[in-house]
């Protein structure tokens, strides 16, 4: 199958495949209504992110680590639940229900965040400073949040009541 530049891979480079998919997925359903569970990702997910975002000041400024994954894992957190939340949104405009790479994604940040949970609490248990400084409090509010995410996203965003239906072309 050929394009306008010639091949198939421009077509696909230039982002051409994913245009046409999303064009292809908003003319298929029509929009999610905004719901109490689509609303809780939502705001899970920019609470990841602000929370990200304290982490990676807080070791900008105090200069409190030397450690370069203090540094990377914020920054990672920002964009992976920055982009999560986005894809909220753009799925909610486009009729799709939550995708189910949001939700291996967030498992896997769940389990791999686990040994970092089990150290914030041994070392609190040594040290009660440590469990009382900003970087312990704010790893234990991440960490709760995202076991909440992980378990509403195991549930799909209701769609609009008498709307079973496709609609367009797909009726």
């Amino acid at each position: 199958m050929s394009t306008k530049n010639g091949t198939w891979a421009s077509f696909c480079g230039d982002g051409g495949l994913f245009v046409w998919q999303a064009k292809h997925n908003a003319r298929r359903y029509k929009p999610l209504p905004w719901s109490f569970l689509l609303i809780v990702k939502i705001l899970l997910c920019v609470l990841m992110v602000g929370i990200s975002v304290c982490l990676e000041v807080f070791y900008i400024v105090h200069h409190s680590s030397s450690y370069p994954a203090d540094y990377i894992y914020p920054i990672m957190l920002i964009l992976v639940f920055g982009i999560s939340a986005l894809l909220h949104l753009f799925r909610k405009s486009t009729g799709l229900v939550t995708s189910g790479i949001q939700h291996n994604t967030a498992l896997v940040f769940l389990i791999c965040g686990l040994s970092e949970f089990y150290q914030w609490i041994r070392t609190g248990h040594e040290n009660s400073t440590t469990l009382h400084s900003f970087p312990s409090i704010a790893y234990f509010v991440y960490y709760s949040c995202l076991i909440v995410y992980c378990f509403i996203l195991c549930f799909a965003d209701p769609r609009r009541k008498n709307d079973k239906s496709l609609v367009g072309p797909y009726k």
